[in-house]
């Protein structure tokens, strides 16, 4: 995932819904990418020799990886937006964390990554 600079939050939600049979939106983050198509196939073969059904590892993942997560870019943009008296911004983020977990198609560009322009982003704490 560093090498194709994937998303981990997506590339592990994407997983669940590879799991449950609804599409492959994993492989398109890992284009060009050498041992990736062996390690999806050999991952592939692992889920097939397990007992649990794909409906249920679908679940477990999908349970373990949230759709929405309080992204930098999202929260700066939300913060900047409040500064000039915009609320509609944060309560639309605010929405979507509450939770996080469900597909919610009418968010879902808040499940997005942000852009290359922001991908050297870096927030620090000072408390």
């Amino acid at each position: 995932m560093a090498e194709a600079r994937a998303d981990y939050t997506l590339t592990f939600r994407r997983m669940g819904d590879l799991a449950a049979g609804q599409g492959d939106r994993v492989s398109e983050s890992f284009a060009g990418v050498d041992g990736f198509a062996d390690w999806l196939a050999a991952w592939r073969r692992r889920c097939g020799d397990e007992a649990t059904s794909a409906e249920a590892r679908a679940a477990a993942m999908r349970g373990a990886n949230p759709a929405f997560i309080p992204r930098n870019h999202l929260v700066e943009a939300a913060l900047e937006a409040a500064t000039g008296g915009d609320l509609a911004p944060f309560e639309r983020l605010r929405a979507a964390l509450e939770r996080p977990y469900d597909d919610q198609p009418e968010r879902a560009d808040l499940a997005e990554p942000p852009g290359d322009e922001q991908w050297r982003y870096r927030t620090f704490c000072g408390t």
